[in-house]
C-alpha cells in the first residue's frame, strides 16, 4: 500500500502542462512514493494512538506522544523534512505544489499529524520575509 501511488489522481498534479516547474516532477515523484510508503507503514498505523496519547506540556515544551515522534522520525530519516524548504538550508527545494501534495498524502493516513507536519509551511514566510539571520537559524532547523 502506498498512499500517494494508490491515488493516481495526485501524479496529475506533478504531470499538469500548466505546472510552473515541471522539471522537479520526477524527483519529487520519488519523493511522494516514498512519503506516501511511510505513511501507509507508518504515519496510518499510529493514527488512533496518537489521537488516544496526545501532546503534553511539560516544563514549558509541548512534546509529543512517541508515535507522532516516531511518525516524524521516519520522515526525517528517509530526508523528506523541508521539502519546500531551498537546498542551500538544507531543504529539497521542490515546489509549494509538492509540499502540499505532499500534506495531502499525510492527511489520508492521519490527519492530525497531517496539520503538525503542514506547520513547516512557515519556513516559506520566514524564507520570503525574514531577515538573512532568521533564515540562517530557522530554516535548516525547521528542515531538520
Amino acid at each position: 500500500m502506498n498512499y500517494f501511488s494508490d491515488n493516481s489522481n495526485l501524479d496529475f498534479y506533478l504531470r499538469h502542462p500548466d505546472r510552473h516547474d515541471s522539471s522537479e516532477a520526477p524527483a519529487a515523484k520519488q519523493a511522494l512514493v516514498q512519503l506516501g510508503r511511510i505513511a501507509a507503514e507508518t504515519v496510518a498505523p499510529h493514527a488512533g494512538a496518537v489521537d488516544a496519547a496526545g501532546p503534553s506540556l511539560c516544563g514549558g515544551e509541548v512534546r509529543y506522544a512517541l508515535p507522532t515522534q516516531k511518525n516524524f522520525s521516519a520522515l526525517a530519516e528517509a530526508g523528506l523534512c523541508g521539502l519546500s524548504i531551498g537546498r542551500e538550508y538544507g531543504g529539497l527545494g521542490f515546489s509549494r505544489t509538492v509540499s502540499l501534495l505532499a500534506t495531502e498524502v499525510l492527511s489520508r493516513a492521519d490527519l492530525g499529524f497531517a496539520a503538525l507536519w503542514s506547520l513547516q509551511d512557515c519556513a516559506e514566510i520566514i524564507a520570503r520575509f525574514g531577515s538573512p539571520e532568521q533564515r540562517s537559524r530557522y530554516l535548516p532547523r525547521i528542515a531538520a
